[in-house]
């Protein structure tokens, strides 16, 4: 598929209520926030679920050094190639998942969750973090947002990278009907742009007719004229006058 396309269809995704339905669910069970990204790490607006979203994080996003959003732009490319659910440190010392949506074999999005801690883990990488923050103003409101993050067990984190992975496998299914009908209608503009591309190299010639059109693309008539009618709202006809 080429970049509109896969545009086009991670779209679709956003909008799908069966999507919504999912983080919905995931988010019920496991109360960690999710978001739904694009191949760069770009939520999508309509869909973005906050609803639980850590503190420390919010207050953190977008802002250097070292911010979340590039962190998160960085793990998409990871994962495209790793095809399956990565578990990170975030650069403020929290553990993030990232899942990748397959569609027949071609990445369209993927699911981000994380803003926790871990049983045993070490302050190490937040004492860093702290250190070189430029914002020292808020530095106390920083480590009581830390330290009030969900705290996960390796089993509870292994739950979570099973149901991201189900999420995705689930998206992959269903979201095969999405690319057909957007495979069908970039198939359509290829053949409305082949006919208007045979028009405009023989506007000038007395007998262009549709049939003349249907006989050089391949095309049955009858389809090509309702075909062109309903892309361009004109008939064929009307088209060809208006060139000439």
């Amino acid at each position: 598929m080429s970049k509109e396309q896969n545009k086009i269809l991670y779209f679709k995704l956003s909008q799908s209520q069966a999507i919504y339905n999912l983080m919905e669910v995931f988010m019920e069970k496991t109360s960690l926030m999710i978001n739904l990204c694009d191949l760069e790490g770009l939520e999508h607006p309509t869909i973005f679920l906050n609803k639980i979203s850590n503190p420390f994080c919010e207050s953190l996003w977008y802002k250097p050094p070292n911010s979340c959003a590039r962190n998160l732009a960085e793990m998409c490319k990871k994962v495209s190639t790793s095809k399956k659910p990565i578990i990170y440190s975030c650069h403020a010392g929290l553990t993030d998942i990232i899942c990748p949506i397959f569609i027949e074999n071609i990445h369209i999005g993927n699911f981000a969750t994380g803003q926790f801690r871990t049983y045993g883990q070490t302050d190490d990488d937040f004492k860093t973090f702290i250190r070189n923050y430029p914002d020292k103003s808020n530095i106390k409101t920083l480590e009581k947002n830390y330290y009030a993050s969900k705290v996960l067990s390796p089993e509870e984190i292994n739950k979570v990278v099973d149901m991201l992975a189900f999420m995705g496998s689930f998206v992959g299914k269903f979201g095969k009907e999405f690319i057909l009908s957007i495979k069908k209608s970039f198939c359509d503009k290829d053949i409305i742009a082949r006919v208007k591309d045979y028009v405009m190299r023989n506007y000038f010639k007395v007998d262009l007719s549709l049939s003349n059109v249907a006989k050089a693309i391949g095309m049955n008539i009858s389809y090509l004229s309702s075909l062109f009618r309903k892309r361009t709202g004109v008939n064929f006809v009307s088209y060809v006058t208006d060139i000439r």
